[in-house]
């Protein structure tokens, strides 16, 4: 069995130039979503010195990616 996925919920992050900022975004489906971030048309990786995309999979069909703009 499939489902569509379905958004579950989002933080925005606002923040201060030169501080880390953190934003998440909570999907649901089967399969579970794979969810990425994009700038500027472009997916963001993580690279430990401006960004950390982390991934936390609460159940079988539930996850939530983790955006950190790093200050």
């Amino acid at each position: 069995m499939t489902a569509g996925a379905k958004a579950l919920g989002t933080s925005n992050g606002a923040g201060i130039v030169g501080e880390t900022t953190k934003m998440s975004c909570k999907y649901q489906g089967k399969p579970i979503p794979d969810i990425r971030w994009l700038r500027q048309g472009k997916v963001i990786e993580t690279d430990d010195v401006k960004y950390r995309v982390t991934v936390d999979t609460s159940s079988e069909k539930e996850v939530t990616s983790y955006l950190e703009i790093l200050g």
